[in-house]
């Protein structure tokens, strides 16, 4: 007998408001979704059956939108594709538990409040920029979704308009930042919160980005797309020599190495 197909409503990966608040109501209803890249990875899901396919509309700017309810079980909350950057991309399912586990566990190791204002400088279709949607909503903090993509000048020019106390980004966006240190001279003292991810980043640049914002709260963590964020290092409070690191696992998620070095 074949097993009954599970059945999941696909939405394609947009960067954009539409995406996020269709998202947040599929997980509020608990009706398990697929993000796609393209309409051709629904030959990749196996035993799946989707039921309709959802394409969100463009548009970006500020989501005020408050969640403070996220399922915890272990019912299918999403399917999510790795990036494929060392093969064929795999369909990774998630459930309602692991992405509320994430939520609390990057809300505790930043602090983070209700008053957060986010610039969500990665794109909201991927895990990373996910997260921080859910991890706001969470809180019934605000995010905005930047038109251009990350863009350095624009977040200088709202910081000092008091416009957004927060950023999210990968190292390589972060370096774009760190190559205009004048920017955030006047006003860098301003932000409370950075979230880094995804990438290496260098102990000496980690200690420029506290050094160009002082009073912020700064957290690195590390996870691939099957566990997210495994660990966290708190870049804030960091000694010199641990800042090359990605930091220790929190909560329930526990890190083993193999006898090959691998994690």
């Amino acid at each position: 007998m074949n097993p009954t197909p599970i059945n999941l409503v696909a939405i394609m990966a947009t960067n954009s408001r539409s995406f996020i608040e269709e998202v947040l109501r599929l997980y509020d209803q608990q009706t398990p979704l697929v993000i796609l890249r393209s309409k051709e990875q629904l030959a990749l899901l196996e035993g799946a059956q989707v039921e309709r396919v959802i394409e969100p509309e463009e548009g970006f700017g500020w989501i005020h939108h408050k969640q403070t309810r996220f399922h915890n079980t272990d019912n299918l909350a999403q399917i999510t594709f790795t990036s494929g950057t060392e093969g064929q991309p795999k369909a990774i399912a998630l459930s309602h538990r692991a992405l509320n586990d994430v939520v609390v566990r990057v809300n505790e190791a930043m602090q983070l409040d209700a008053s957060v204002k986010e610039y969500v400088g990665v794109p909201a279709s991927y895990s990373f920029g996910l997260a921080r949607l859910r991890a706001c909503a969470a809180l019934g903090g605000s995010t905005y979704i930047p038109e251009r993509g990350f863009d350095p000048v624009e977040i200088a020019k709202m910081l000092e308009n008091d416009e957004i106390n927060a950023f999210s980004a990968v190292p390589t966006l972060i370096r774009t930042l760190l190559a205009y240190p004048e920017l955030f001279s006047d006003h860098g003292s301003k932000l409370r919160w950075i979230e880094i991810g995804s990438q290496y980043m260098a102990g000496d640049e980690k200690q420029q980005l506290r050094e160009l914002f002082p009073n912020a709260k700064i957290v690195q963590h590390y996870g691939l797309t099957e566990a997210s964020r495994s660990t966290f290092l708190d870049i804030t409070y960091a000694s010199d020599e641990s800042l090359e690191s990605v930091g220790q696992p929190t909560g329930d998620a526990k890190v083993r190495i193999s006898d090959d070095g691998r994690i």
